[in-house]
């Protein structure tokens, strides 16, 4: 499959959260995917284009945090849909016993690059309990490539989602971190 290089900017990221089965998959290029099951947990993760959609189920109730240059045209029930700059510290509460919690931050790439290249090497050797999923992108009006990264962590009671979302064309790079933990 040929990648044609499309160029987007930081600011036209937005957070789609979704609760409910997703009917239209076709709206998604998926680039890499990766799942991991460990009771009550079943998550999958995918890079989608320079963007992320990773999909839990826990114990039946399915939910879905996309964080993409588009709005995800979904039958599923909307939780959350916003650009980056609106987002802050977003929280939520999500079939009374789990508790959602995802962080933005927009760094300067000098600033941001130590931090994406060890995430980019955890995502490399990730081993049992963990997803890890890194794509390069050809680059445009630069020479550097541009990368989207996805690690995932569990335990029993908490999943971990950490990602980087590279655009060297505006010398700033996306994290993100998503904390997602059982309440009982």
């Amino acid at each position: 499959m040929e990648m044609i290089p499309v160029l987007q900017a930081a600011r036209d990221l937005r957070l789609n959260l979704i609760e409910g089965q997703m009917a239209d998959w076709s709206q998604f290029r998926i680039l890499k995917a990766q799942g991991m099951d460990r009771n009550p947990w079943n998550v999958k993760a995918h890079v989608i284009g320079a963007s992320h959609l990773i999909s839990v189920n826990y114990n039946g109730s399915l939910f879905h945090e996309i964080f993409a240059c588009m709005e995800v045209k979904a039958d599923a029930k909307p939780i959350y849909y916003g650009p980056i700059m609106d987002i802050g510290n977003l929280t939520h509460k999500f079939v009374d016993k789990l508790s959602y919690k995802f962080d933005s931050k927009i760094l300067k790439w000098d600033t941001g690059e130590p931090l994406m290249l060890d995430l980019e090497h955890m995502a490399n050797t990730a081993g049992d309990n963990k997803i890890g999923l890194v794509a390069e992108f050809p680059p445009i009006n630069t020479d550097i490539i541009t990368k989207t990264i996805v690690l995932i962590t569990m335990d029993d009671k908490m999943l971990k989602f950490e990602t980087v979302h590279s655009y060297p064309n505006e010398d700033c790079i996306v994290f993100t971190q998503t904390r997602i933990k059982e309440t009982l």
